[in-house]
């Protein structure tokens, strides 16, 4: 029995477009195997779908982007006065190093219930005398370069005050009014968001709690066509 697997090496939790992926393939073999090739293909690439009803039909969008495709033959069998010689393995364990530079154009990883973007290595081991052959793969994380001391809006404060006449059938009995201000509209990952609400009720209906809750929002797009999602 034959097992490949791809090891990343994390200096950090995750990558940066420009960075070099390193990582290393292991071969594991319980007896000796003629091998023909060992491959590694790296790859970025997202993808949408979503579907929208249209009178009694149900319409389904979907579309993807490639970012970047590499392929690296990390052992190549030879050929002898053109016949192909493969190298034998012998049993046991078998490490193949890697490493390739992520492209500067590189987006940030992503999940969604609509779509995704996805960065992943997959190994390829090609054994003599074998019709399939040996696979296995393993994603990395990319994260995104955007600097907000470079974005003006992103030190803007937020203010918003909300109003509602509060009624029981034709009674009126009163407002409830919330005001809410964030120092700034830009953080980043682990930052504390400090929120300043205050909730004035002039009505006579008791309130019982005030809670916030924080939705992140993704814009997808096929073509023309694009949703909103939260």
């Amino acid at each position: 029995m034959s097992s490949v697997a791809v090891r990343i090496k994390y200096e950090r939790d995750l990558y940066f477009p420009g960075d070099i992926v390193k990582g290393h393939v292991i071969l594991s073999l319980t007896k000796a195997k003629e091998i023909k090739s060992i491959t590694l293909k790296a790859r970025g690439c997202s993808q949408v779908e979503w579907s929208e009803k249209d009178g009694d039909e149900r319409k389904i969008f979907k579309d993807s982007e490639e970012y970047y495709k590499y392929e690296f033959p990390l052992f190549k069998s030879g050929t002898v006065l053109l016949d192909i010689v493969y190298f034998l393995y012998c049993c046991g364990t078998h490490e193949f190093e890697f490493a390739f530079a992520l492209p500067l154009i590189a987006p940030c990883s992503f999940e969604s219930s609509v779509g995704y973007v996805r960065h992943g290595c997959k190994v390829s081991v090609g054994i003599h005398n074998k019709i399939f052959d040996v696979k296995a793969g393993l994603p990395f994380s990319v994260g995104g370069l955007l600097d907000l001391n470079n974005e003006a809006a992103a030190k803007e404060k937020i203010h918003l005050i909300k109003e509602k006449t509060l009624c029981c059938l034709f009674c009126v009995r009163g407002t409830l009014a919330v005001a809410l201000t964030i120092d700034h509209s830009g953080y980043v990952p682990g930052e504390n968001i400090i929120i300043n609400a205050e909730c004035i009720n002039r009505s006579k209906t008791l309130t019982k709690e005030t809670k916030v809750s924080l939705h992140q929002v993704s814009f997808c797009q096929k073509k023309t066509k694009f949703i909103f999602t939260f």
